[in-house]
């Protein structure tokens, strides 16, 4: 009843997305659509508009995460917790975040086959190096989005998520020596494929954030007849 009211409360916001904490099962996220549903249609607001962020925080979640993520199609995006997650598994929690680890690659491919973003756990440390290197694991393995607890972690979280421009030169350099090679340039230095595929996927991603600053900077242009 509480998260009804709560909902109540927020939906004449027109929010964007509503988070569902302590997800654990398709029936929480059908009855969440229901609940979202009635109440765009009471306050007049589009149909489906409204998303879904369910937050996984229990092993039972965890276990049941692709059924979860495709319970509706208003689930875009799911975000893994850390300390309710560890504490549900007995787990000894660490700086280096081996402990959790195995969940989080078991929840970016869950995510993956779910069509849905993952939003990689928390990191409730106080230590900016420790932070970069949990965020580069993260990136290493797939992960391409983080929760942030302070706002002093969000300008890191975004530099090592964003390919920088030496690597985007790097990978450039890489894929042209690579087509050389292909091309029977035995001058060219040896390229291996996964080296090959993995610069062109950080080109992919890196056109993306182009695309995206594009758009961002069209819709900041005013148009003729607006006012300056």
């Amino acid at each position: 009843d509480d998260g009804i009211a709560d909902l109540r409360g927020v939906m004449p916001g027109a929010p964007d997305a509503v988070f569902l904490p302590h997800a654990e099962s398709p029936a929480q996220i059908a009855a969440l659509d229901q609940a979202i549903t009635a109440l765009e249609a009471e306050l007049g607001l589009p149909a489906g508009s409204t998303e879904i962020v369910p937050t996984l925080e229990s092993a039972l979640g965890v276990h049941r995460a692709y059924d979860i993520l495709t319970a509706s199609p208003r689930v875009s995006a799911c975000l893994l917790a850390a300390e309710d997650l560890t504490a549900s598994l007995g787990a000894e929690r660490g700086k280096d975040g081996i402990e959790l680890h195995h969940l989080r690659a078991r929840f970016l491919l869950d995510c993956t086959a779910a069509g849905c973003l993952p939003i990689d756990c928390p990191f409730n440390y106080r230590d900016m190096p420790a932070l970069e290197a949990d965020v580069r694991w993260a990136r290493r393995l797939g992960l391409k989005s983080k929760c942030a607890t302070v706002a002093d972690q969000v300008k890191l979280i975004h530099a090592v998520f964003t390919p920088a421009p030496d690597e985007v030169a790097a990978a450039h350099d890489c894929v042209a020596r690579y087509e050389a090679q292909r091309a029977g340039r035995h001058d060219a230095e040896r390229i291996d494929p996964p080296v090959y595929n993995t610069a062109r996927r950080l080109l992919a991603r890196h056109h993306q954030f182009e695309r995206w600053a594009a758009e961002r900077r069209a819709q900041a242009v005013p148009q003729q007849g607006d006012s300056a």
